[in-house]
């Protein structure tokens, strides 16, 4: 029970943390290599994460679901990279790729704390959380803020595997 109060603060902190950075006005303050940072930086959060969860779910479909995270946005990251590389689009820090980063690094030494079932719920409960203020951030940050047709294809990209990814945690989560 205390885990899950634990994670649910967490989750609520990462999002009240980062509500100041997620504004549709911060849209003018970000250019490509902003927007290239931001997604690159979240599928570093993603693999992160979905490494430890992998290493110490015990929970079948979490543990698929983690190691399914894991490789799919390592892949998205080379993707993201190389085809930005390609067109010489460069990636530059932003408070927002800052701070994401700065929350994965808590989350995961939160989430090592626990284990087993416990565990499970809250690594759930935190990528539901991470993806949803993924896709509000692509909406309303970084949608806005591309401009180039290679940031705007892999925001596109992006938003609908953050969808897709949601949509199972959602669905695993139900089921623990």
């Amino acid at each position: 029970m205390n885990a899950r109060i634990a994670s649910t603060i967490a989750a609520a902190l990462l999002a009240v943390g980062c509500v100041h950075l997620n504004r549709a006005s911060d849209a003018t303050a970000f250019r490509d290599p902003e927007v290239a940072m931001v997604l690159s930086v979240s599928n570093i959060v993603e693999v992160r994460e979905g490494n430890v969860a992998r290493d110490r779910a015990t929970a079948k479909a979490v543990k698929d679901f983690a190691s399914m995270m894991a490789s799919e946005h390592a892949l998205r990251a080379s993707k993201t990279e190389n085809a930005l590389a390609k067109k010489e689009i460069p990636s530059a820090d932003s408070d927002l790729s800052r701070q994401m980063d700065t929350d994965s690094g808590k989350e995961v030494a939160a989430l090592r704390a626990l284990t087993g079932a416990d565990f499970d719920r809250a690594y759930m409960d935190r990528t539901i959380a991470f993806h949803r203020y993924v896709i509000e951030t692509i909406d309303k940050t970084l949608k806005p803020a591309a401009k180039k047709k290679e940031v705007i294809a892999a925001v596109d990209e992006t938003r609908a595997a953050e969808q897709k990814h949601l949509e199972k945690a959602e669905e695993i989560r139900k089921g623990l």
